[in-house]
């Protein structure tokens, strides 16, 4: 996943976390520290904090957020990879998907290609090689 891509799925995953009150606070401690940091630098963030479930609220802010260069700030980084851990392991169903593979057993290659949309993939095994390419984030 290209770092544009990785920082505004960890805000809206992050944010569809940390509206809900069953959440891990260590996912919302997460959240706010990321939020700390991107809130002042990018205008299109309350957009996607608002509704993190929306296409057009990630495609402004992953434009925006190329244009300003935030893929090539360490901290922000840092800070996205705290998050993406505190979700994966307190509220992986919070980790926001236009296409969802979950719990596949695949007794041969499993090949995804071509698809468009966010993408999340958990607890997929296979005895053959695992193929992700041609992933392609929504136009605006």
């Amino acid at each position: 996943m290209d770092p544009v891509t990785a920082l505004v799925t960890a805000l809206a995953a992050g944010a569809a976390a940390a509206a809900k009150d069953t959440t891990a606070q260590i996912v919302k401690d997460a959240y706010q520290g990321l939020k700390k940091l991107v809130e002042p630098r990018l205008s299109s963030f309350a957009g996607l904090d608002e509704k993190p479930e929306s296409a057009t609220a990630r495609i402004s802010a992953a434009k925006e957020a190329s244009e300003k260069g935030l893929a090539e700030d360490e901290e922000i980084f840092s800070k996205v990879r705290e998050l993406a851990a505190a979700l994966a392991k307190h509220s992986p169903e919070s980790l926001p998907a236009d296409i969802r593979l979950e719990d596949i057993d695949a007794i041969g290659n499993f090949r995804l290609t071509d698809n468009e949309g966010t993408l999340a993939v958990q607890r997929v095994r296979t005895k053959g090689d695992f193929e992700l390419s041609g992933h392609r984030l929504p136009k605006a």
